[in-house]
């Protein structure tokens, strides 16, 4: 504690911070500014204290080193005026250590300089002082005047301790705090008034209000876009939150996995026209059944086909296939886009993260979130998200989930 109120103070001159305390005392209130304007007062006795024993004890080592010869071992180096508080008061003990070592005498001292004073140069009207004041300046303590004025600078190690201890509670809470209770208002602001501009973008951009030109076209489909990926993020921030804090259920049920692909195949094939991509199924040699949640596991597909669709040149492809792993089916996405760099296999399905330094991802705006959220509720689920490419020449997104045999569905008690 005392190391850290030494360095605070020598961050500042005594000229620096009376015109601190100063500032301080003209913005204050005239309670505060009163005991400010005595702090200030008795810091300025202090520095003039200072300067009186800092010349006085200079003289009085002259004079002593005129009684004797100097020697390389009594040669005192010579004192120099530092800045801050502390450094001059370090002089003064190195110079009363001195002198004590070469039995300077208080007489010589006294006779060096009549200067030599032990009291304030300007002594403080005691009467304008508070009790408070009084008591502190008449302490054995040399720092309860600074203890009294300013109560928040110096603190014993179990008030810092305590302190640190209740600063660390109040961060815990605030990490802690029910997000969950903020989402609702979030989404009661936010959503609608997206909704409204993601519907007069696209009344724009469909030609239902009249004729754009071609760069209101462009700018008409920007602002569509990105009120899409606003929308987009607001579902995946509140998806986030539910299953970062246990909030998000999967219903599990059994379901026959070429079902899941072909209903999200239909889905999406309005967007892969209006690129020219070309989505085909491979279903396997026998039927698979999974025991999952249908409609989570649908949405995680539906983002896989969608990434394909947006990130691979007009006029490309994606192949589903599904295989059999034993204990669970392998549900595969391969397209023949853009591809991934090896830089981006350490960074793909961390929150937020895009692989911007494609151009086509930079030309479809996204939430980073997608990815990351089909990770998570698949381990939910007891599957997992896999994935491989290379650059330019497609990539391939897939995800497990646990199997279910045929003899175990003509089961009543099937799991």
């Amino acid at each position: 504690m005392t190391e850290t109120y030494h360095n605070a103070v020598e961050m500042l001159t005594v000229d620096q911070a009376i015109d601190v305390l100063t500032r301080f005392q003209a913005a204050a209130p005239p309670s505060a500014a009163g005991r400010l304007a005595e702090v200030t007062d008795l810091l300025r006795s202090l520095d003039s204290q200072v300067a009186s024993l800092t010349t006085a004890l200079q003289e009085a080592q002259q004079a002593a080193a005129n009684h004797a010869a100097p020697t390389p071992e009594s040669d005192a180096p010579p004192m120099r005026r530092r800045g801050t508080v502390t450094d001059q008061l370090a002089d003064i003990f190195d110079l009363l250590s001195t002198a004590e070592t070469e039995k300077v005498t208080l007489d010589q001292v006294a006779s060096a300089s009549d200067r030599l004073m032990f009291t304030f140069e300007t002594p403080l009207d005691s009467a304008a002082l508070t009790p408070e004041r009084q008591a502190a300046l008449a302490s054995d303590d040399p720092l309860a005047w600074l203890k009294e004025a300013m109560p928040q600078l110096l603190l014993t190690e179990e008030e810092q301790k305590r302190r640190t201890d209740e600063m660390r509670e109040v961060a815990a809470r605030v990490r802690t705090a029910p997000i969950l209770d903020l989402m609702p208002p979030m989404q009661g602001a936010l959503r609608p008034a997206m909704l409204e501009i993601r519907d007069h973008a696209d009344r724009l951009y469909s030609g239902k209000m009249g004729s754009l030109t071609t760069e209101q076209e462009k700018a008409t489909r920007s602002i569509r876009d990105h009120a899409d990926s606003a929308l987009g993020l607001l579902t995946g921030v509140e998806q986030v939150t539910m299953v970062q804090h246990g909030k998000f259920r999967v219903m599990l049920a059994t379901f026959p996995c070429a079902d899941l692909v072909k209903r999200a195949r239909d889905m999406m094939q309005a967007s892969a026209r209006t690129r020219q991509h070309r989505i085909t199924f491979y279903p396997p040699d026998r039927a698979l059944y999974a025991y999952a949640d249908f409609e989570a596991s649908l949405a995680i597909l539906i983002d896989l086909l969608d990434n394909a669709i947006r990130y691979t040149p007009v006029g490309g492809a994606t192949r589903i296939t599904i295989d059999d792993l034993g204990e669970h089916v392998l549900v595969n996405v391969a397209d023949n886009g853009m591809g991934l760099l090896e830089s981006d296999f350490q960074n793909v399905g961390k929150p937020f993260w895009r692989a911007t330094h494609q151009p086509l991802v930079r030309e479809n705006p996204g939430s980073g979130l997608r990815l990351y959220l089909a990770q998570r509720i698949l381990m939910m689920q007891g599957g997992e998200l896999i994935f491989s490419g290379e650059a330019g020449m497609g990539s391939t997104f897939s995800f497990t989930l646990p199997q279910v045999s045929a003899d175990e569905i003509m089961r009543p008690d099937t799991r």
